[in-house]
């Protein structure tokens, strides 16, 4: 249907159209939904590049079309998502941070740092790439400066460098 209607319209028109109304949708419940598997990721990044190409006009070279309408990767905004809600849960007092975000139970005062939180332990691919499973392991690996900020603002625009 929109495909249909935006034929004629003009780049910023279709721009705002697929960031408003398809890429809003890609990125809904970004935070809880993750999938391990790479063919399930590739396809919804083949939307992008499909919506991509019907904006610009242009069928050749994705990552030059992609770069010029300043869209990144899907899995780029999932993760940055992640973190900052993350962000939020080790900052917050909500009744789920404080039963599944423990402090680690050993933490070297040489190569950890003191924001580290224990790792959920899990067997199978399936309970191994859950957002929360993710989100810990990326807090573990990030900077004491960006991990410490009480600030979200400040936590996205240093992933976003990172």
């Amino acid at each position: 249907f929109l495909k249909h209607s935006l034929f004629q319209a003009n780049k910023e028109t279709k721009l705002l159209a697929y960031t408003t109304l398809l890429r809003s949708q890609l990125e809904y419940a970004s935070i809880i939904w993750h999938t391990h598997r790479i063919h399930l990721t590739n396809h919804i990044e083949a939307l992008q590049n499909k919506a991509a190409r019907f904006i610009s006009r242009d069928f050749f070279q994705i990552s030059n079309i992609k770069r010029d309408l300043n869209l990144t990767q899907l899995q780029y905004g999932r993760g940055t998502a992640r973190m900052s809600f993350f962000h939020k849960l080790y900052h917050g007092s909500s009744p789920f941070s404080t039963l599944f975000i423990q402090p680690a139970r050993r933490i070297s005062s040489r190569v950890d740092k003191q924001f580290k939180i224990s790792p959920i332990f899990a067997r199978t691919n399936l309970f191994k790439n859950p957002p929360l499973v993710l989100a810990i392991s990326e807090w573990n690996s990030l900077p004491r400066e960006i991990a410490l900020h009480p600030f979200i603002s400040s936590l996205n625009n240093m992933y976003q460098i990172m």
